[in-house]
């Protein structure tokens, strides 16, 4: 009997793995899109009102999702218990991403992405914990410790003066990483009976007509640039962003369990980093390579350690 259970916690560990990695491959991917979206956003936060852009963003975002929604044959009919957890989660995302958009109109890109993804984390371990009633591992709270350490190297908070950090445009994305984390936690707790694909475009579009409301007052002129860069950097961050990697966010919630995806978010300023590398030119410093190291290591411990808490029991 306990060669059985060895041979079987055996291919349980050796299957949990090649998840694990297979799931660590595609946040990589995903963060690393993320990173080009605080630029693109930063972009054409001067274009329109923030409530204006974030409607686009949500309409866009509806639209390519369609073909997926079709090409996988998905079932839109659903029941009235997650219509109203879809509707709680699209009452977050729609505030997420006025924060997001008003944020970067005020504030800066590079310090507003590091504050909302390394804080995203710390909000959503406390949300789990405090909702379910467990305890956060030591290696979790080590690696948040980390990651957000990471995160301010990355920084170099040493260099920031107390009053940048204070200005209204980063207290927006303080309260931003907060309704996220309430999404993140949503989209795990509401997948339990639909798809992905079923609930990013629920999610969208009644993040869309939510929006909606919130543009009215404003009107609706100027809601059609003419600049086709700007309509790049909106396909950016609509259908590379949102369609494919905070789906795949979604999916890992699912997976993996909120609190570990959310622990991904700490990659996304190295990921910026990576990306000013490739594309500009621009050598990293060594204060960010260590961040960026620090922050990888956070990752690493929130994701790779967790127990095996579904492996068998063996027989007594």
């Amino acid at each position: 009997m306990f060669i059985q259970y060895k041979k079987v916690l055996s291919q349980r560990i050796y299957h949990t793995m090649n998840r694990n990695v297979i799931f660590f491959i595609l946040m990589i991917i995903a963060m690393l899109i993320w990173g080009g979206a605080w630029v693109c956003a930063k972009a054409v936060s001067h274009n329109l009102h923030f409530q204006k852009l974030a409607l686009i963003r949500f309409a866009l975002t509806f639209l390519f999702l369609i073909p997926p929604v079709v090409i996988f044959k998905e079932r839109l009919k659903i029941d009235r218990i997650t219509v109203l957890k879809i509707f709680i989660g699209s009452l977050f995302y729609t505030l997420y991403s006025q924060m997001f958009f008003l944020g970067l109109s005020r504030g800066t890109a590079g310090l507003g992405g590091v504050l909302v993804t390394s804080l995203v984390p710390i909000f959503t371990f406390a949300a789990v914990s405090a909702f379910s009633g467990s305890r956060i591992r030591f290696q979790d709270a080590a690696g948040l410790l980390i990651g957000l350490g990471g995160s301010l190297v990355i920084l170099k908070i040493w260099t920031i003066d107390i009053e940048s950090l204070l200005i209204s445009g980063n207290l927006f994305f303080i309260i931003g990483a907060a309704l996220w984390s309430g999404v993140t936690i949503n989209s795990q707790k509401t997948q339990s009976k639909i798809s992905i694909w079923v609930y990013s475009f629920y999610l969208n579009g009644f993040s869309m007509i939510l929006q909606a409301l919130f543009v009215i007052p404003h009107g609706t002129s100027g809601m059609i640039p003419a600049e086709f860069s700007f309509w790049a950097y909106m396909v950016y961050l609509s259908l590379i962003t949102t369609v494919f990697a905070t789906s795949l966010y979604f999916y890992a919630t699912k997976h993996i369990g909120s609190h570990k995806a959310s622990a991904f978010t700490f990659l996304v300023p190295s990921s910026a980093v990576i990306l000013s590398w490739i594309f500009l030119n621009e050598i990293p410093e060594i204060p960010t390579l260590f961040g960026g190291l620090l922050s990888a290591g956070a990752v690493y411990l929130i994701h790779f350690t967790a127990p095996l808490d579904d492996a068998p029991v063996p027989a007594e």
